[in-house]
């Protein structure tokens, strides 16, 4: 990232450096796993050469830098959200210890750390292959994080605040590609409660998401007028986060989707199959279907054997009308009706049915509206009807939620059709989610 100055540009130049490193490194490591040379220690040195050459190359390439960050006016809004929130997060970060939501997230850790690689462990129970067949990325980082001298295990202890820095930077981005005005109402995105969970505990659902809200983000707002070369900038992205997170996938079927019906150029679609196929070998999607072939005869199958699969088309149905209520419900009326269902992180909260009635409003007269909540509805369906514990644990589903909140965001301060009541409700959902999230920190702190 150093050598790559990630911190120069745009929101977006950022977010593409940082996962362009994180694409590198990734590569690496599963090289050196597949030729048996090393262990990812060994790739301190290289990489240390790689950066200064990285580092020299874009020096002498000022024309790569941007200045695009958008009005001046964003800084001013994010910046003091993104302090408060991360004001809590750094407290509990520090005050609880380093918990997981699933176990294997520190086991996958502590096996990398012992082994070097990211091989798979022939020792693992065949019956719950998780250890072994989901991405293994997300703990890879967490242990190349772990290993920065000197500050690297308080680092991981911040984990949430690490993931805070990239969650602004891309809240950032999608709000300059939707071209929103610069106002309060762009603190809504620091308001959801998923996103404060996920900066708690170990778990692998934000930088899986952050790309996916990217690539959807940029097929509402720039697809249609995109050069060719965006194309495999979004189908890199769109593989990293199927990658990352399975449930992820129909991201690139909106990508795919959203390509045959606005641009029908045989360059655009090729450009964004070749990245989508970069992408899927950079995130480790491929190596991930390799290595269970070998270690479990079928590439697909142990994806099949983790629990959380509709048995049935009555089990999908029942699961969409879960998923249906529990975007309304703030996860009441789903628990009650459904008590076996439990989970972690809850709903949307209250920015989301926010965003849909602002976005409801809006649908006729903006086009960005409609797009984004028909592809909304995409993703959703496609989830809910795979999935049977989206009901209760929208973290699943981030992105698009992600992109409903940034478009309201976008369109509530423009829009003269907007109800007064709606554009003055966002203070109250703001504070009512503010104290949410204040009353989940204490919940934190009592029993864990």
């Amino acid at each position: 990232m150093v050598g790559l100055r990630a911190w120069r540009g745009s929101p977006l130049q950022i977010v593409t450096r940082v996962f362009a490193a994180i694409s590198l490194v990734s590569l690496e490591i599963q090289a050196v796993t597949w030729l048996g040379i090393g262990t990812f220690r060994s790739l301190i040195v290289p990489n240390a050469v790689a950066a200064v050459l990285f580092f020299w190359w874009m020096s002498r390439s000022p024309s790569r830098e941007s200045d695009d960050t958008g009005p001046r006016g964003y800084p001013r809004y994010i910046l003091p959200a993104a302090v408060a929130l991360g004001s809590v997060v750094l407290y509990l970060n520090n005050v609880l210890p380093l918990t997981p939501v699933d176990p294997y997230h520190l086991e996958r850790m502590a096996r990398i750390e012992r082994s070097g690689t990211i091989a798979y462990d022939p020792s693992v129970d065949r019956n719950d292959p998780r250890l072994n067949a989901l991405n293994w990325l997300y703990e890879f980082l967490l242990v190349d994080v772990q290993h920065i001298p000197l500050v690297g295990e308080r680092a991981v202890r911040n984990h949430g605040i690490l993931g805070l820095l990239l969650y602004t930077v891309t809240a950032w981005a999608m709000l300059i590609m939707l071209k929103a005005p610069p106002g309060w109402p762009a603190v809504m995105l620091f308001s959801v409660p998923l996103v404060f969970h996920q900066l708690v505990l170990v778990k692998n659902d934000l930088i899986g998401a952050l790309p996916a809200a990217l690539v959807l983000t940029w097929t509402v707002s720039r697809l249609r007028m995109a050069p060719v070369r965006e194309f495999l900038w979004a189908g890199w992205l769109a593989g990293i986060a199927v990658s990352i997170k399975l449930t992820s996938f129909p991201v690139a079927l909106v990508l795919v989707a959203a390509s045959l019906l606005w641009r029908r150029e045989a360059r655009a679609f090729g450009w964004m199959v070749a990245g989508g196929i970069a992408g899927a070998l950079a995130g480790g999607f491929v190596y991930t279907l390799i290595e269970n072939a070998r270690m479990y005869g079928s590439a697909v199958g142990p994806f099949l054997a983790i629990t959380g699969r509709p048995v049935d088309a009555a089990d999908s149905a029942v699961s969409l009308l879960r998923f249906a209520i529990s975007l309304f419900d703030l996860g009441v009326l789903t628990r009650a009706l459904w008590p076996q269902a439990g989970g972690w992180g809850g709903t949307y909260g209250l920015p989301l049915i926010w965003a849909l009635a602002v976005v409801v409003v809006n649908v006729r007269r903006a086009p960005q509206a409609r797009e984004a909540l028909g592809w909304a509805l995409v993703f959703w369906i496609l989830c809910a009807s795979t999935n049977i514990d989206m009901g209760t644990n929208h973290r699943y589903v981030l992105a698009p939620g992600l992109l409903l909140v940034a478009v309201a965001v976008s369109l509530a301060p423009a829009s003269d059709r907007t109800p007064a009541w709606v554009k003055r409700s966002a203070v109250a959902v703001i504070v009512l989610s503010a104290l949410q999230i204040l009353r989940s920190a204490s919940l934190y702190l009592i029993r864990l």
